[in-house]
């Protein structure tokens, strides 16, 4: 979305040849655009935009490419030069380029004037020579005068895992880089460097920003949070040494106070600026990725989002630190977050000296995780929250209730031996008068009156069109009626937890009248109160706007079906709020009319009311199992070297592709020449693509010690299949009219370990994998 709207001829015109050439191969591409001018000026845009596209899927062939694309531009015409907005570089070892000179940054750049998105992912050439070679500021002196600073307008940059980057290297290219957007300096040890951190302030257009795995500190976080302070949108800072403290040193400079700047909730306050749509995708968790690809797929000139106020902090990636729950409460307090990525969080142990004296003199006492923050969520993150990452203890576990009147066994409370507060100033002292007179009101007799009665006459009123029968002059005295047909009816509220469970048919309410939408959503509430005094944990009711929720550190088996049936109940109550939703959409006075949108309006409709579509479980590693890949090479873990330093595991994993007499039983990966082959002989059409949530087949139970394991994907994917096949009937027969209890149409996904991408995200923007750092397929 661009900032000025197009002209009425550009926005009806339609070509049929712009449309035909997004599917013409790249060698063809080349040839139609060499028939006649007007072909060129259709088909030479789809082959310069993004040249790294075009290329082959053999290392070597796309090496070669791209280095006849850089020396193409010595001679190509600017005008098909500025026709280029992406440039993106795979990992390669420097011999493939013949080692290009440390200038090739700043030709690229200058030679290049459009070009908005930069790639250069765990490039080793991105290093410090070429950035100090990028033009910098010239002081005027008596020889020479002061000469303007070229500045580059790059909106993205992905340098993560830039290993032979420096402090100086990046704060010289960032000053020249002051109009990014888009910042990804991930794994790139380098940027926790505080003259790094200080040049990101100059950075006026910034709104993403990832650094995650730099080992970050408190410290350096306070330097970083000074120099953003408000402007950044969405930040990452995954897998570093961040504390509780830092999270207040975040809450101070990046969150910004409600009473300044609207809340971070649904109000129309942004509408002005984005839209709906843009609204939509401004709070959701595709916010990144459509700042992706927008800048990858075609110019913009300037983004609605730009012109939004500066409201920090909204977007916040967090996991892997050394944060505990009473930081994380304070993150869900601000109200500020549409997007949280907590994960597991530290666990906290209070120490209490011991009784007994013996060990080392205090207990340990494990105190709740985070089911203390099923409340907090429910109260402060329910209006702004659409994404949520966090520990599965949130559905799995009741929030523990203060009991002050427990009693804990060996530990005793003295009685209170203060002393009375006294008073400091001078006080006087009560009178010592020995007599007293006491004065009491005088008595006074009331008299009371009975008002006389007159007997009470029941007069019934006849039938309609029935016959009239004159009224007795004597009647029998009425005798008293027992027997529970003439009990008096119990008023039930329609907020009263006793009619949460009852099911009625769609269209009719408790009292056979139609159902309305106000009646609707008062059925929502009742089964949120009867759940929340029952349960005390997670119900999807006390999140409405989010649309995908997390649960990490899931158990694969457990010992009892606990964790299982607490999971199943949760996909029940979302099966439940999704129909309630699906019922009070249909009732929507607000809904256009007509076929054509009502689908449609329909379902956001839908999504205002209940947006939960998609849970995914992270399947926990086994205890006995370590991971073999770490989420950032400063946390040592399965290292290679004996003094387990950062330049010594570098060394190691360069060298593991060099040829050996000696193998350890590792599958040998040499770049193959041969076409669509891989190293490991297996023959691939085109270029490897692992998809995302792929996992293994299912694992047999285990059994431990005679006793049978309970497999906990198994139980909900057996409870998922019965309620599918049970809607599938009700569908056949027709009786699907209020939907089939338990059936819920979300995705629920199942992450295992070591399944789709690993922990430190070796896929690239086009779901191509790179082996062993550099081997690109």
């Amino acid at each position: 979305m661009e900032a000025a709207p197009p002209t009425y001829e550009k926005a009806t015109l339609i070509d049929i040849w712009d449309i035909v050439a997004r599917y013409v191969p790249s060698n063809d591409l080349c040839s139609a655009a060499s028939v006649c001018s007007q072909w060129h000026m259709t088909f030479v845009p789809h082959l310069w935009g993004a040249p790294a596209s075009h290329f082959s899927v053999e290392n070597d062939r796309v090496y070669v490419a791209l280095t006849k694309f850089k020396r193409t531009l010595q001679t190509a015409r600017l005008f098909v030069r500025s026709l280029t907005h992406t440039l993106h570089l795979p990992p390669a070892h420097a011999e493939i380029y013949n080692g290009p000179h440390a200038d090739w940054l700043s030709e690229v750049l200058d030679r290049l004037p459009n070009l908005q998105t930069l790639i250069v992912r765990g490039l080793p050439f991105f290093d410090h020579a070429a950035l100090l070679r990028l033009p910098g500021l010239y002081v005027a002196s008596f020889s020479r005068p002061a000469t303007a600073v070229p500045f580059f307008g790059l909106r993205l940059l992905d340098a993560s895992r830039c290993s032979n980057t420096t402090s100086s290297g990046l704060a010289h290219a960032l000053s020249r880089l002051e109009s990014l957007m888009y910042l990804d300096l991930s794994f790139t040890y380098p940027a926790r460097d505080s003259v790094v951190l200080h040049t990101l302030g100059r950075l006026y257009g910034l709104q993403v920003l990832k650094l995650r795995g730099v080992s970050l500190s408190d410290e350096s976080l306070k330097v970083l949070a000074e120099s953003i302070a408000l402007r950044v949108r969405s930040l990452d800072v995954r897998d570093n040494r961040i504390t509780d403290r830092g999270i207040r040193i975040l809450l101070d400079y990046c969150f910004a106070n409600n009473d300044v700047v609207p809340s971070g909730g649904r109000s129309p306050a942004l509408l002005p600026y984005l839209g709906t749509e843009m609204l939509h995708i401004y709070q959701g968790e595709d916010f990144e990725g459509f700042l992706r690809k927008s800048f990858t797929s075609s110019f913009v000139s300037r983004l609605a989002i730009e012109d939004v106020p500066d409201g920090g902090i909204t977007h916040l990636y967090i996991s892997a630190n050394a944060v505990t729950v009473e930081g994380a409460s304070g993150l869900v307090r601000s109200g500020r977050l549409h997007v949280l990525d907590l994960g597991p969080v530290a666990p906290v142990i209070v120490k209490h000296l011991s009784a007994s004296g013996k060990g080392d003199g205090t207990d340990a006492v494990n105190v709740p995780g985070m089911e203390k923050l099923t409340p907090l969520l429910a109260k402060h993150a329910a209006e702004a929250l659409s994404f949520l990452r966090i520990d599965h203890a949130l559905v799995t576990k009741d929030v523990p209730v203060a009991n002050p009147d427990e009693v804990v066994q060996g530990r005793v409370e003295l009685g209170d031996t203060s002393l009375p507060d006294l008073p400091d100033g001078p006080v006087e002292l009560a009178t010592t008068s020995a007599h007293r007179e006491c004065f009491e009101m005088p008595t006074a007799q009331t008299p009371r009156h009975e008002l006389p009665g007159d007997p009470m006459q029941i007069v019934v009123s006849p039938a309609v069109n029935g016959p009239v029968y004159p009224a007795e002059q004597h009647q029998e005295p009425l005798s008293a009626r027992r027997g529970s047909a003439f009990a008096p009816e119990v008023l039930i509220s329609p907020l009263s937890p006793l009619m949460a469970n009852v099911q009625f048919a769609d269209g009719m309410s408790r009292a056979g009248r139609p159902r309305t939408y106000s009646s609707v959503a008062t059925e929502r509430k009742a089964r949120l109160q009867a759940h929340t005094n029952e349960k005390h944990n997670l119900h999807p009711a006390m999140l409405p706007h989010v649309s995908t929720l997390m649960l990490t550190d899931v158990p694969a088996y457990t010992d009892n079906q606990e964790l299982s049936n607490r999971l199943i109940l949760f996909i029940k109550h979302c099966a439940e709020e999704a129909e309630l939703a699906k019922t009070q959409a249909h009732l929507d006075y607000a809904l256009p009319p007509g076929r054509k949108g009502h689908t449609s309006a329909i379902r956001q409709s839908m999504i205002k009311t209940f947006a939960l579509r998609k849970v995914v479980l992270e399947i926990a590693p086994e205890p006995g199992l370590r991971s073999k890949s770490k989420a950032s090479a400063w946390q040592h873990i399965d290292t290679r070297s004996m003094t387990e330093d950062r330049d010594s595991e570098a060394l190691w994993s360069a060298a593991e592709t060099d040829f050996s007499f000696f193998g350890e039983g590792e599958e040998l990966n040499f770049p193959s020449l041969e076409p669509r082959r891989s190293a490991n002989g297996v023959c691939h059409d085109g270029k490897e693509v692992i998809l995302p949530g792929s996992a293994p087949p299912l694992p047999p139970p285990q059994t431990v010690q005679g006793c049978d394991r309970i497999d906990t994907v198994a139980r909900i994917s057996a409870f998922r299949t019965e309620r599918k096949l049970a809607h599938r009937r009700a569908l056949q027969d027709g009786g699907d009219m209020h939907g089939t209890e338990g059936y819920w149409d979300g995705v629920v996904q199942v992450v295992r370990p070591g399944s789709g991408t690993r922990a430190d995200e070796e896929l690239d923007y086009y779901g191509n994998a790179c082996s062993n750092g550099y081997l690109y397929r």
